[in-house]
């Protein structure tokens, strides 16, 4: 993912927090408090491990949908994870778990990623261009 869309991603993160601001009850904040809930913390998650980009196949309405419904599951995994943390410490409020899931977002998209180099060097050892042995190999 390009610096460009985690930056993005990040400040995407916080418009859900940002709308508690809005008047109770308003439809404005109900849209974008139930799209940050359902869809933050999922898709920092999903684009950063994009297991959809690796999968092959011609059907790319399929590789949307499942990455879609991944989003959805992980960003609802990790409202129930949060709230029931936030519960168990006697601290819930619908701020403090939308700041919650905005900070994981945050973190997960702007942290550095190393796993390319990771899958690269795999490939290179696949395709028969890796390290070969003894030279520069690392402990």
């Amino acid at each position: 993912m390009r610096v460009a869309a985690r930056l993005l991603l990040a400040v995407v993160c916080w418009i859900g927090p940002a709308a508690m601001a809005l008047p109770a009850g308003s439809g404005l904040r109900i849209a974008a408090v139930t799209l940050a809930v359902l869809t933050v913390p999922g898709a920092a998650v999903v684009l950063r491990m994009a297991p959809e980009r690796a999968a092959a196949g011609p059907d790319p309405v399929g590789r949307r949908t499942r990455g879609l419904v991944l989003t959805v599951a992980v960003s609802l995994a990790y409202a129930v994870l949060a709230g029931q943390v936030l519960l168990l410490l006697g601290r819930f409020a619908p701020e403090r778990a939308l700041m919650a899931a905005a900070a994981l977002g945050t973190v997960v998209a702007l942290w550095p990623r190393r796993h390319d180099t990771a899958a690269r060097g795999g490939q290179e050892a696949r395709s028969g261009q890796g390290v070969r042995s003894g030279q520069g190999a690392r402990p």
